[in-house]
């Protein structure tokens, strides 16, 4: 049971890559003048799929700890690093379903946070996958 969450979390970590990838596509062509066909569709569904499973994860994570070990405190910075994410998640939903709904004529800076706020919520996966492997090291294994 302890591995499921890390291998759905790893998962999510890639596809994360690629739905930023997807969106830097978007960047490059409004913000730095290259050419480039943006996705939109796939972005957007992927998007949603992948910060939906995120703050699944943060949640099954949570829940794993409060079962097997009485707080989600103890993984320490995996836990911290997971909240900021699960913030971070929130906000890209937020603003990624502002820039559907207006389909590119929302404000500019609507899409660099969301731009922004998304590029440091991948920095944080890495990170977590990071964690996550000293947290099984350290309390699974």
């Amino acid at each position: 049971m302890h591995h499921v969450h890390p291998v759905i979390m790893l998962c999510l970590t890639g596809l994360v890559f690629y739905v930023l990838r997807l969106g830097a596509t978007r960047f490059a062509s409004k913000r730095l003048g290259r050419q480039g066909v943006f996705a939109w569709k796939r972005h957007v569904s992927l998007g949603r799929v992948t910060l939906a499973g995120l703050l699944l994860g943060v949640a099954g994570g949570l829940g794993v700890t409060w079962g097997v070990w009485s707080g989600p405190g103890a993984t320490g910075w995996h836990a911290l690093l997971g909240a900021c994410a699960a913030v971070l998640a929130v906000s890209g939903a937020v603003t990624g379903g502002r820039l559907d709904r207006g389909r590119g004529k929302a404000p500019a800076g609507v899409a660099l946070l969301h731009a922004a706020g998304n590029t440091l919520l991948a920095a944080l996966c890495l990170a977590q996958v990071w964690t996550g492997w000293r947290v099984l090291e350290n309390f699974v294994w």
